[in-house]
């Protein structure tokens, strides 16, 4: 994608070389679809099957193998318990514990369904309801932390009800506080744990070898399929195309201390330019639909001032979103994401929503609700100048 400032357009140049020019450009690549990869010694001389959950390889039969997988997010907890009772031996290495909370799926009955199909307004107030308890939640994320002590207890004792064995829940158990990484739902991760033929490996992973993983308590664990639940490299569209702004900028570069943009839909030197779900617009506790909607109607807004011929460029200047992610920075300084020097416990944890660079950039520090205020209408003083 290359800017020109010129013609006040973009050009896009496709992997077959087409070429293709716009006079705006909304990004909507999503915000976890590229995988995230680890490195290992010897990750390459594995001799089996291996890929990462995004890119899964349906031509292998897993029954009856000897599976790892790597890793105990989002991911391989919806893996864990589809694989689990197939395989001969499923090998689960864990980095760190997660919070997990009974998802409590049921099949909705007849009678449920038929009220929501015939009453009118109930879909609709059940669906407000779901809304609002997730909302709440975020009251313990961002300005009470010591209330995800409930959810924490509710957790725990989850946990501890469905394992039996103290060993294996305490390591299941994690030392940081509830919202700190992402939070996850499972009814039956924890079950799939106790099968006979299921391990879970706390020891750090030192090697991979031709035919098996070899953790840092020196045992190798024979393998014939490795599967990476790694997770993704998060809300960054430079990741995967080179993106061209004004003055020949380029967004990778300028994004190389972490992503940064203005309202998490506009960046500075881009003009233009915008995203869904874009840097600082994710969120722990509620519906990311939610908030991508309220980017679609803050940018269509913005592309009625081209249109109209209000501006002839939507660029935000370089200040008014330097000023928003300070802002931003001050404001992740009292939620769970952030862990005061002092605190003994619970300890800081690492997560996917902190780049390497310290700063947080994949979420909003904030109520849904609060991102849906702020971005009803954009104002212009916070754009350059660029009137026809």
């Amino acid at each position: 994608m290359q800017w020109c400032d010129e013609r006040l357009i973009w050009t896009l140049v496709a992997d077959d070389g087409r070429q293709f020019t716009a006079r705006a450009v909304v990004s909507a690549v999503g915000g976890l679809h590229l995988p995230a990869t680890v490195r290992i010694d010897g990750i390459d001389s594995f001799a089996g099957p291996s890929f990462h959950s995004a890119r899964w390889n349906h031509e292998i039969d897993l029954t009856g193998k000897r599976v790892a997988v790597i890793g105990t997010g989002a991911s391989a907890v919806q893996i864990v318990p589809a694989i689990a009772s197939r395989v001969s031996q499923l090998v689960v290495c864990q980095r760190t514990p997660n919070w997990i909370l009974p998802r409590n799926d049921r099949p909705y009955s007849l009678l449920e369904r038929s009220a929501y199909r015939w009453i009118p307004g109930l879909l609709r107030l059940s669906r407000w309801l779901s809304f609002w308890r997730s909302e709440i939640t975020a009251i313990g994320f961002t300005l009470r932390r010591k209330q995800v002590g409930r959810g924490q207890k509710k957790s725990w004792h989850f946990l501890s009800a469905t394992i039996p064995d103290r060993e294996l829940c305490h390591k299941l158990s994690p030392t940081y506080s509830l919202g700190c990484k992402r939070v996850l739902l499972s009814d039956d991760f924890y079950r799939s744990l106790t099968l006979p033929q299921v391990e879970l490996v706390t020891d750090p992973i030192t090697r991979i070898t031709p035919e098996a993983i070899v953790t840092a308590d020196g045992r190798e664990r024979a393998v014939d399929v490795i599967v990476y639940a790694t997770g993704f490299l998060p809300f960054n569209p430079s990741a995967e195309i080179a993106i061209h702004g004004r003055g020949g900028r380029v967004l990778s570069e300028d994004w190389r201390s972490g992503p940064q943009a203005f309202r998490g839909v506009t960046v500075a030197g881009y003009p233009n330019y915008f995203m869904l779900m874009g840097p600082n617009s994710g969120l722990g506790h509620n519906s990311i639909l939610f908030m991508i909607e309220s980017q679609v109607h803050y940018i269509e807004q913005c592309l009625q001032w081209l249109a109209r011929g209000t501006l002839a460029a939507v660029e935000v200047t370089e200040e008014a979103q330097k000023s928003y992610n300070d802002a931003m920075r001050e404001r992740f300084r009292t939620t769970v994401w952030e862990t005061p020097p002092e605190q003994k416990w619970p300890l800081p944890c690492a997560s996917w929503y902190r780049h390497a660079s310290g700063r947080i950039t994949a979420l909003w520090p904030g109520f849904a609700v609060g991102y849906w205020r702020l971005m009803r209408w954009p104002d212009r003083l916070h754009f350059r100048a660029s009137a026809r």
